[in-house]
């Protein structure tokens, strides 16, 4: 994948749960520049198809360049 990914060592999930306000896996926060957060994903949405959130990521990685 073109973006950054973290994977968390479970002795530390409390605390980055806190950190940034989750409470369920899958989590994504999609981040400006600056590290401000514009998009927050928690959970699967089954609605959604992979082809449609596919081109949403695209589009957002699309305005941060």
């Amino acid at each position: 994948m073109p973006w950054n990914q973290f994977i968390v060592d479970s002795s530390d999930i409390e605390s980055i749960k806190r950190k940034y306000d989750f409470s369920s896996i899958p989590f994504a926060i999609i981040s400006d520049k600056e590290g401000k957060s514009i998009v927050r994903s928690v959970g699967f949405d089954s609605k959604k198809s992979y082809q449609e959130q596919r081109s949403f990521l695209d589009s957002l990685l699309k305005e941060c360049k």
